[in-house]
């Protein structure tokens, strides 16, 4: 990676860290790994670390000067309002996210994905297929799906039915489209799926079912530390918020998500009470009723349409 990048970039790549002194450095080098034949810069918004995450990006800047940018902050913004200012900082024509806890696998992955980019500009944003490491229950495996085409379309009504992204650092967004997102989204607390959903409106969304990326799980992880039940109930709860943001567009597919959502957690709740009481036959009977309605309703909703 060229250190003497022009300023005038075609990619930007901004870092997203907050006591991530495990991880950092991991992630920088995943950056620094990259060939690619056009100029970029790399841009870290720290919201204000209190372990050893400054020292070790401004040694990055120091060794990269015409590379490496580090946006410090005087005290902690949040992790919406530093996605903020660090979208605003971005030069590029395009925009790599990469968070920094997470990692990028493949040294032509930004070449890959700009090339893509440059080759279909009715999408606003290309995501890879991501390598998801669970350090909490340790494991590793695949996310998304496979799939024998080279890339493939969806809609930002799918990505509301079905958050299939699911993570910041295995996108790569169009800048002009980055910078039409309102002010009011950032009033929010912001994960990466309304963002996404409010890129969607400006354009389709491309999946590259490649794994170039790692998603990392860990306890020091504000979503990592949720139990699973925990995360359904708090993305069931924000979804009213999203649909009031995105002005209805998706009202449909985000009501069928907090449908498939609410099943979701009665089986869990069940599955819990069901460890407390394993002889209870009720219990039993309601999980398997519960199973099967699950299965049955979409084809009931389906006849009932026609």
């Amino acid at each position: 990676m060229d250190s003497n990048a022009a300023v005038s970039s075609k990619l930007s790549v901004l870092v997203v860290s907050y006591n991530h002194e495990k991880y950092i450095g991991e992630a920088i080098e995943s950056i620094l790994f990259q060939e690619t034949d056009f100029p970029i810069e790399i841009l870290i918004a720290d919201d204000c670390s209190t372990d050893g995450t400054p020292e070790i990006i401004h040694r990055y800047q120091a060794k990269h000067p015409g590379l490496v940018r580090v946006l410090d902050s005087q005290g902690n913004l949040g992790i919406t309002r530093n996605y903020q200012r660090g979208f605003a900082a971005c030069s590029g024509e395009y925009i790599a996210v990469l968070e920094g806890d997470d990692y990028w696998l493949n040294k032509d992955r930004l070449a890959t994905m700009v090339q893509f980019l440059d080759e279909h500009p009715e999408c606003a944003v290309v995501f890879n297929r991501i390598l998801y490491i669970d350090e909490v229950v340790p494991n590793c495996y695949p996310l998304q799906w496979w799939s024998t085409q080279p890339y493939e379309l969806s809609t930002g009504a799918e990505l509301a039915s079905q958050n299939f992204i699911g993570n910041f650092s295995a996108c790569i967004y169009r800048s002009r489209l980055v910078k039409k997102v309102e002010p009011r989204f950032y009033e929010h607390k912001m994960y990466d799926w309304l963002f996404n959903l409010a890129i969607s409106r400006f354009g389709v969304i491309a999946y590259l079912p490649r794994i170039m990326s790692a998603y990392r799980q860990h306890s020091g992880g504000t979503w990592s530390a949720m139990m699973i039940n925990q995360k359904l109930e708090s993305t069931r709860d924000l979804i009213p918020l999203y649909n009031e943001l995105l002005q209805g567009v998706y009202a449909p597919q985000l009501n069928t998500h907090i449908e498939r959502l609410n099943v979701q957690i009665q089986q869990m709740n069940l599955q819990q009470q069901r460890q407390k009481h394993p002889n209870n036959p009720f219990l039993l009977a309601k999980i398997i009723f519960m199973k099967v309605l699950t299965r049955v309703k979409p084809k009931i909703k389906a006849i009932l349409g026609r």
